[in-house]
């Protein structure tokens, strides 16, 4: 995806990642707002990350 912005274009990558329902449902409901992860997709400050519940 790419984001257009006065100072430039930037390319923003999505990672479709797995999460645990107990964890997504703690996501959907704002009592969990963060999620740790092992940076082995290469991670990017502005990626979109986009959890699924397994």
């Amino acid at each position: 995806m790419k984001v257009f912005t006065t100072s430039g274009v930037y390319e923003i990558k999505e990672h479709r990642v797995k999460i645990f329902p107990s964890y997504f449902e703690a996501q959907v409901n704002n009592s969990k707002n963060f999620e740790i992860r092992k940076n082995d997709r290469n991670y990017q400050v502005g990626d979109l990350l986009l959890a699924r519940r397994v």
